[in-house]
């Protein structure tokens, strides 16, 4: 909202040894990852909707845009 950019970088990766941080803490990663998604779409779904509209209004394909973008493909896996 500030203009910046959001990046995701698959160069990267965390590794916590042998699980640690959820296995140590009783924690269950898919509901995790499934709460943490609804939240973020909750928060960006008419952002994201916008987006899509104005980019379809300049002709742009919505299935090339879940394509191209991996949060928008995401994004309407949820929605539905």
């Amino acid at each position: 909202m500030a203009g910046g950019r959001v990046l995701r970088s698959g160069a990267t990766y965390v590794h916590h040894f042998e699980h640690g941080g959820w296995d140590a803490n009783g924690l269950d990663a898919a509901a995790a990852l499934r709460e943490n998604e609804r939240r973020l779409f909750e928060r960006w779904a008419p952002q994201l909707k916008d987006f899509v509209a104005a980019q379809s209004s300049n002709g742009a394909d919505v299935a090339a845009l879940r394509a191209r973008y991996w949060l928008l493909d995401l994004f309407f896996r949820h929605e539905k």
